[in-house]
């Protein structure tokens, strides 16, 4: 599913850096500039796009009149809102520096969410991605078949995002990269406010999108996701392919307790709440689709919440939340129809310790202030 970019050096930028330029003999190289978003866009299912748009953007998902509503809004609110927080992050970082950014580029700094952004490119020897090396930082913005475009970022003399670029986007695709970071440290008060966030968010974020067909992001997030929902950590794995199917498996531990009502299957009706600390939840539909398959799996201190629903796929209009067959949430044949499904997908494996992922290094790797 393609994104919005922003276009600068003639070339397009999303979560990554994009190619402005190559070097001459050798293997080629190609020049860093930020691009403007970042994740698969789930808006789909949010309720800025459906038919009740009365419903704050802080419930995005199905609207709360339909019967299946609660419990997909606890998994598509923390997808679309870390979507939002992170584009209002990158796309202003994109205005400001990618028009500096040359292949010798080292460090660089620009005015940017009424302050100051200042980049620093050299190797920071660290493993970002922790796959037991450290990241192969090429010491500049240049980016090759061997090196990375590795940076450390700071917003007003504090840290805002360390990480680096694998592949430069082009104007319809992402390109590929990791990055540790902060992106409350630049959404004013509003901002966080309309889209529901605390300001004590970080995330480790993991984007893949180097054919314009496909795309997959998959991200850690702690903090204040949601109004009233703070996380120990939650995890976000998504992909979109050719036909626009969005599938979004989402976990999360919650840092308190929390009461999600459930809807009771036919003939008895009505909902039951659950007390549960950890959920996990698979999902799938098409844009512009009309149905959502979903499934999802409670736990409490541990032990597996034993409801209706665990593990079993239900199928819901989109446009409401209700079943999409007879009132019966378990009948999927509308969704199978529509070429919805999830067999063979697994929930996203998710530790409490995993929140480790979204917390900036040490100060000898990442400095508390700006290295210029």
């Amino acid at each position: 599913m393609k994104k919005r970019y922003l276009q600068v050096c003639g070339v397009v930028f999303l979560l990554a850096f994009a190619a402005c330029g190559s070097s001459g003999g050798g293997s080629s190289s190609t020049d860093a500039a930020f691009p403007t978003s970042v994740g698969v866009d789930v808006s789909a299912v949010s309720s800025a796009n459906l038919q009740n748009v009365n419903f704050s953007v802080s419930k995005a998902g199905i609207p709360d009149t339909g019967t299946m509503s609660a419990p997909i809004t606890t998994a598509t609110d923390v997808a679309d809102l870390v979507n939002k927080l992170s584009d209002n992050l990158f796309s202003g970082i994109a205005a400001a520096l990618n028009s500096e950014l040359a292949l010798t580029s080292t460090q660089i700094s620009g005015t940017a969410f009424g302050g100051t952004v200042k980049v620093d490119f050299s190797n920071y020897n660290y493993d970002v991605d922790g796959d037991g090396t450290n990241d192969p930082c090429s010491g500049t913005a240049a980016i090759s078949s061997s090196q990375y475009a590795c940076f450390r970022a700071w917003f007003n003399d504090s840290r805002l995002m360390i990480g680096y670029v694998q592949t430069a986007p082009t104007s319809d695709t992402a390109g590929k990269g990791v990055v540790i970071v902060s992106p409350t440290l630049v959404a004013d008060a509003a901002t966080l406010a309309a889209i529901g966030m605390g300001n004590d968010v970080m995330a480790y974020l993991v984007w893949n999108n180097t054919a314009a067909s496909t795309n997959s992001f998959d991200g850690y997030a702690s903090g204040t996701m949601a109004t009233g929902k703070e996380f120990i950590v939650g995890r976000i794995v998504s992909s979109s392919d050719a036909e626009n199917k969005v599938t979004l498996q989402t976990a999360a531990f919650f840092a308190t307790d929390q009461i999600i009502p459930i809807p009771n299957p036919p003939p008895g009706g009505g909902t039951t709440d659950f007390t549960v600390d950890q959920v996990l939840f698979n999902s799938q539909f098409i844009v512009a689709g009309t149905n959502l398959l979903f499934e999802n799996h409670f736990y409490l201190d541990g032990a597996s919440v034993a409801d209706q629903q665990n593990d079993t796929p239900f199928c819901g209009v989109i446009a409401t939340g209700d079943p999409a067959s007879g009132g019966n949430p378990a009948d999927v044949a509308l969704c199978t129809a529509e070429g919805i499904s999830l067999t063979g997908i697994e929930y996203p494996t998710l530790a409490a310790s995993d929140a480790s992922k979204t917390q900036f290094p040490a100060a000898s790797v990442f400095p508390e202030t700006p290295t210029f």
